[in-house]
């Protein structure tokens, strides 16, 4: 016999192990103590007969996990996995992978929110969670479930973006390598890593497109393989640029650590320039922006974003200067003949 009781503000689950009452308290919550005494059922079930998903500790699913990054993933991703596992293993207490239920998620959502943390910043961690978890259902493992968790609502903010003139001051002040990013990132839109993982290959003089495709170490965000017309300005510096740099296989020679290109966009250049605000991926909002104010559809700002979701995009929806007003006086005219009286 199995059975929920409340005692006092908890509830617990009570059942019969080994001709023994076993006792758990599972949470004031009484769908989250059901869900949890679910669990712990099924898992006594599979233990007697042999089978279902198997049990881990926190610490060996995060090695084996941690493992898995290191094969597959991009070094900037594994270091992102190591620091949010760490967040995790100081904000709650996780002893089993079990342990991780939508309760604690939703405490550790708490504690970052209390260390002043940034929402959108609570939500990637909670998103790189579910991702762990979901691999560890592949792999066998019992796992709670999060599809309850829901994401801390964000404030709609409106992408800043760099001025033709501030581009013009960039352009002026940075030298070759540093023009080549500014380029990139406002011509072509492309992220941080994009850039990085760019090689002389993927640019087809002939068609006159770049292609952002996978790599052996590396993908572009969502997987998303795409093509982006070289506007003429990108086109010529990269020829020029590819005579100077030499027959190397990547278009942006950097050894550092990616984050460090970044700062020195915004210290060696941007602050040069006496631009207030924006960041290497601004470029990349520019690029945007720019189209939008220029009529350009959403849906080929979105494609040459490379966004699965056209709903990323509308960030840019206030920038379109068509009126509502124009766009239905865009329909073909009809009915325009006079009305003539009927006798």
């Amino acid at each position: 016999m199995a059975n929920l009781i409340k005692r006092g503000r908890v509830w617990y689950g009570r059942w019969w192990q080994d001709g023994k009452p076993a006792w758990k308290s599972l949470s004031e919550d009484r769908v989250i103590a059901q869900q949890k005494f679910t669990e712990i059922l099924i898992n006594l079930r599979a233990k007697k007969n042999g089978d279902g998903p198997k049990t881990i500790t926190w610490q060996d699913f995060k090695e084996k996990y941690l493992a898995f990054s290191r094969t597959t993933k991009a070094p900037t991703s594994l270091v992102r996995d190591e620091i949010i596992f760490k967040n995790l293993e100081e904000a709650v207490d996780v002893g089993r992978l079990t342990d991780i239920s939508a309760e604690l998620m939703e405490q550790f959502k708490q504690v970052r929110k209390d260390a002043g943390i940034q929402s959108s910043t609570i939500n990637r961690e909670v998103n790189t969670i579910k991702s762990a978890l979901k691999r560890a259902k592949q792999w066998g493992y019992q796992v709670p479930d999060l599809s309850s968790v829901a994401k801390l609502p964000l404030p709609k903010k409106k992408p800043i973006f760099f001025s033709t003139d501030e581009i013009d001051l960039m352009l002026a002040t940075a030298e070759p390598f540093m023009k080549t990013i500014v380029l990139l990132g406002f011509y072509a839109g492309l992220r941080l890593g994009e850039m990085l993982s760019l090689e002389w290959t993927n640019l087809d003089w002939e068609r006159h497109i770049l292609k952002v495709t996978p790599k052996p170490h590396w993908h572009p965000k969502d997987y998303d393989e795409r093509a982006i017309p070289m506007n003429p300005t990108l086109e010529a510096h990269l020829k020029a640029w590819q005579a100077v740099s030499g027959q190397k296989v990547k278009v942006v020679l950097w050894s550092a650590p990616p984050c460090q290109l970044s700062s020195r966009f915004n210290f060696f250049l941007r602050k040069r320039c006496k631009i207030m605000q924006g960041s290497l991926h601004t470029l990349r909002h520019s690029f945007a922006s720019h189209m939008a104010m220029a009529d350009v559809s959403p849906y080929k700002i979105a494609r040459l974003l490379g966004h699965s979701d056209i709903r990323t995009t509308e960030i840019y929806s206030h920038l379109f200067p068509s009126s509502l007003q124009e766009a239905v006086n865009r329909l073909p005219g009809v009915g325009r003949a006079p009305v003539q009286e009927v006798p």
